[in-house]
């Protein structure tokens, strides 16, 4: 290769990773070089041309670097080694790293059109094993529910900046119900690396019904309760929520994890047919302050007990859960806990994993002189010291309703039913921890 060759393709490595590969214009290459433009093409076909030279220079670095890994050794050490030779070329000779990059996803992908941040890149390169191993997190798209108890300016702009720390980000507002739905599948289509949602629980579960599982998802506590955030082990403070997520994404920190589905809509945490999908129903019937914001923990307790109220304290049973009886009502749990009133947890069905299949609890039926002690047992997770349908790790939960009972699923009613099928979608979505 010729001295005003290499010379044009070290120009095209930094520019592309500055710019991208489409942001990258030939006048670029010729302003870099201090030519003009016609003259470029005396030494290059075209500008894919030079996305080949940096390609080719950045996987003879890796393979390099591979080669130099000793032969000898544990394997892990060996397979550790490889990746720390790997990652201190992308800090290195971040350029040309860059080029693997767009070679690989450019001509096809429109992520290639993105900037790869030098910084970003260089804080991927310091990451500790077992950490990020199998390729950074460029793009996220970050979908924000602007009507969430907690979402404001404030909290948005504090959000923002955690995750800009690792990511290049992409804010979207719902405007709509099922709208976050909408956006999760164009993040999953267009090709973005991550999908965050900023959101209460409704939120959560519309992207859930929109994401296809090759696209990890994160969840930012937006609502007054966000059971599913909480319940992976982040905290509810928007903001420290998402550092926490930030550093996930950055150590591409994931566990994949069960959704539910009943009758075609998945749920994240919980689902539930008779009792629990009524009061979820009557808060609805509250509507929302002027500002958006939904109703509380408090009135979905005072609901349920409006509930109780109406039947007189007394819930026959309703409907028969196939092939093991019959029950008043049902709660079917994704994991645990069910839901928080503030800040504690109700784990109704305490043995759920979101790594497992579906639990339920079907009380038999309740009285009101057994009422208070019932409820204490089931919100308690004691639900199997009063007479109880249980099941637990479960694939599949078929219910036939006497008469049509109100369906939810994460708090959101899907009107009366006749019947409902639960079915377990194991291993379905990464998320980020």
């Amino acid at each position: 290769m010729s001295a005003r060759r290499a010379e044009l393709t070290r120009a095209a490595a930094r520019l592309f990773a500055e710019k991208g590969y489409h942001g990258t214009s030939v006048n670029d290459l010729a302003e870099a070089l201090g030519v003009q433009k016609g003259s470029l093409y005396s030494h290059i076909d075209s500008k894919a041309d030079l996305l080949w030279e940096v390609a080719r220079e950045g996987s003879d670095a890796f393979h390099a670097a591979l080669d130099a890994v000793p032969e000898d050794g544990a394997v892990l050490d060996r397979i550790e080694a490889a990746l720390r030779a790997h990652l201190r070329v992308v800090a290195e000779q971040l350029d040309v790293a860059t080029g693997v990059h767009l070679a690989a996803a450019g001509r096809r992908h429109r992520r290639a059109r993105r900037p790869f941040h030098r910084a970003a890149a260089r804080r991927h390169a310091r990451v500790r094993l077992p950490g990020l191993v199998c390729g950074l997190v460029q793009s996220a798209v970050l979908v924000v529910n602007p009507f969430a108890t907690r979402v404001n300016d404030e909290k948005l702009a504090g959000v923002e900046e955690a995750l800009r720390r690792v990511a290049e980000v992409t804010v979207v507002k719902t405007e709509h119900r099922r709208h976050a739905t909408e956006l999760a599948e164009a993040a999953c289509r267009d090709g973005s690396d991550a999908i965050i949602v900023f959101s209460g629980d409704g939120g959560f579960n519309e992207a859930l019904n929109g994401i296809d599982g090759s696209v990890p998802i994160g969840f930012i506590p937006g609502g007054g309760t966000s059971v599913l955030p909480r319940a992976l082990g982040f905290p509810l403070d928007p903001v420290d929520a998402a550092r926490q997520l930030a550093e996930a994404i950055e150590r591409r920190r994931t566990r994949r994890i069960t959704v539910g589905r009943v009758n075609g809509r998945r749920f994240g945490f919980s689902a539930g047919l008779g009792l629990d999908a009524a009061a979820v129903r009557r808060v609805d019937e509250m509507g929302r302050s002027d500002d958006g914001r939904r109703p509380g923990d408090l009135a979905f307790a005072l609901a349920v007990v409006r509930v109780l109220a109406a039947r007189r304290g007394h819930l026959d049973s309703a409907l028969e859960v196939k092939g093991l009886g019959r029950a008043a009502f049902a709660f079917v749990a994704n994991g645990a806990p069910y839901t928080y009133v503030k800040g504690i947890p109700l784990p109704i069905a305490p043995e759920a994993d979101f790594e497992l299949g579906l639990d339920f609890v079907a009380p038999l039926r309740v009285r009101r002189r057994s009422i208070v002690a019932v409820t204490l047992a089931i919100l308690t997770g004691r639900a199997r010291s009063w007479p109880v349908l249980y099941g637990h790790d479960l694939d599949r939960v078929e219910m036939t309703c006497d008469r049509p009972m109100p369906l939810h699923v994460d708090g959101e009613d899907l009107g009366d039913v006749d019947e409902a099928v639960f079915e377990a979608e194991r291993n379905a979505v990464s998320v980020f921890i």
